[in-house]
C-alpha cells in the first residue's frame, strides 16, 4: 500500500526530537496526491512549534489533591473499559470512556506536562474504538496504565507517593487519526525528558488533525441510520396529520444532516434541502414537501436491507450471501456495519443517543430479517 512518510530531526531548546509523520490511504484505496503535502505540512507545523519553544517547562510537578483524584479516576475508567470489552459492549460506550479519560488528562497536563504522554495514548484509544477496533482499544489500556503514576493498593483503595510520580514516562508520543479515506500517525521521540516541548508538539498536531473532515466510523454509521430512520417516518400518519410532530421531525432531520456534513461535503446539498423542507412546512406547502423529502432520501447511502429481500435466502444457501454482497457494491467491500436503530421518545421521534453501530464479520439471514437493524457495506 502506498503511503507518504516524512521524517525530520530538530534540536529545539537543546533537546533532540525525532519526528515521523505517516499519511496513508485506508484499506486498498490508492494514494492521494495531497498526502505527501499534508505530511510535510504537519512536519512544518512541528518545526514552527520548535522554533517558538521557550526552552522551559513551567507546568511540572504541581501535585495537589485534584491531580491525585484525576489519576485515580483515570485508572478506574481504564479498568471499566477492560471490563466492558470483556463483557461485550459497543464502540460508542468505549469512545465515551476514553474521552472521559482524555478530559481528565488534559486538565492534568496543564498541571504537569508529563501527563501529555498518557493523554495522547487515551486519544489513540478513542480513535481505535471509533473504528470498531475494540481489541486494539484493550491493548491501549495497558499502554495507558503504564504511562500513569503507579499507586499502591491499600485497604481502602489506592495510595500514591507524595510526589505522585516514582519515574517519568518515556518521552515518546504517538498521535493518530482515522478519517474516511486516510490514516495519520505522528511519532515523536525526544532524547531528553522535555515534556513541556512534547506537550507543545502534541497541541500543535491536535490543532491540525481536528480540522480534518470525517466522523469516527461508529458515529458516522449511527448518524446515517438515524437520518434514514427519521426520513422513513414521512410516510406515517402522524407526519401527515400532526403539525408539531412533522415540524419536530423535519428539524431533527436537518440537524442530522448538519452532523453528517462534518464527515463529508457530499452532505452539504442535502442539508440545504432539509433546511428547505423545514421552510416549506412552515409555509404550509405540503404538496411540494413529499417530493423534496424523496430527493433528500436519495442522497443517503442505501442499506443492504433495501437491496435484498430476507426471505430470498434460506439456511441452505446462506453461504452465498457474501458473494451477493460483493455484487451489490461497486468494488470490494472491506467490512459490514450493522446499525441498530434507536428507540422512540414520548413524542414519537427516534432517539439518536440510542442508535449503536457495530462491525460484523459476515452477512446472515437473521440480520437481513431484523426490522431494527440497518446494514451498511463499507467499500474499499
Amino acid at each position: 500500500m502506498a503511503m507518504a512518510i516524512t521524517e525530520f530531526e530538530t534540536n529545539a531548546g537543546g533537546t533532540t526530537t525525532y519526528m515521523q509523520v505517516e499519511v496513508a490511504p485506508r484499506y486498498f484505496r490508492p494514494e492521494n496526491d495531497a498526502m505527501p503535502g499534508f505530511a510535510n505540512h504537519i512536519v512544518n507545523v512541528l518545526l514552527d512549534t520548535a522554533d517558538e519553544h521557550a526552552g522551559t517547562d513551567t507546568a511540572k510537578a504541581h501535585v495537589n489533591d485534584r491531580a491525585v483524584q484525576s489519576v485515580a479516576q483515570s485508572l478506574q475508567l481504564i479498568s471499566d473499559i477492560e471490563d466492558a470489552i470483556d463483557m461485550g459492549t459497543t464502540a460508542t460506550e468505549i469512545m465515551e470512556q476514553f474521552e472521559a479519560i482524555e478530559r481528565e488528562l488534559d486538565a492534568l497536563t496543564e498541571l504537569d506536562s508529563r501527563f501529555v504522554v498518557a493523554r495522547c495514548i487515551a486519544r489513540n484509544g478513542y480513535v481505535a474504538a471509533g473504528d470498531f477496533g475494540l481489541d486494539t482499544a484493550l491493548e491501549v489500556c495497558d499502554e495507558l496504565r503504564s504511562a500513569l503514576p503507579e499507586p499502591q493498593e491499600v485497604e481502602d483503595g489506592w495510595e500514591f507517593p507524595p510526589q505522585l510520580w516514582t519515574h517519568d514516562p518515556e518521552p515518546e508520543l504517538e498521535i493518530s487519526a482515522l478519517v474516511s479515506d486516510i490514516s495519520v500517525t505522528v511519532n515523536l521521540r525526544a532524547t531528553d525528558p522535555d515534556f513541556g516541548l512534547l506537550r507543545e508538539y502534541a497541541d500543535a498536531v491536535d490543532t491540525v488533525l481536528q480540522r480534518l473532515p470525517g466522523l469516527p466510523a461508529a458515529e458516522y454509521y449511527a448518524e446515517l441510520a438515524h437520518a434514514k430512520q427519521l426520513i422513513s417516518l414521512r410516510h406515517s400518519q402522524r407526519f401527515q396529520e400532526q403539525d408539531a410532530f412533522r415540524r419536530s421531525l423535519l428539524t431533527a432531520l436537518a440537524s442530522s444532516f448538519e452532523r453528517l456534513t462534518a464527515h463529508s461535503g457530499r452532505f452539504n446539498f442535502p442539508l440545504r434541502m432539509a433546511s428547505g423542507a423545514v421552510q416549506l412546512d412552515e409555509q404550509g406547502q405540503m404538496q411540494a414537501l413529499q417530493p423534496l423529502l424523496e430527493n433528500i432520501e436519495g442522497w443517503l447511502p442505501r442499506t443492504v436491507n433495501e437491496l435484498l429481500p430476507p426471505w430470498w435466502f434460506g439456511e441452505e444457501n446462506a453461504e452465498d450471501l457474501d458473494d451477493v454482497l460483493e455484487s451489490l457494491t461497486t468494488g470490494a467491500y472491506v467490512r459490514l456495519v450493522a446499525a441498530e436503530t434507536g428507540t422512540f421518545t414520548e413524542d414519537g421521534l427516534p432517539e439518536r443517543e440510542t442508535v449503536q453501530a457495530v462491525a460484523i464479520p459476515n452477512l446472515n439471514s437473521k440480520l437481513l430479517a431484523a426490522s431494527n437493524v440497518m446494514l451498511f457495506a463499507e467499500e474499499a
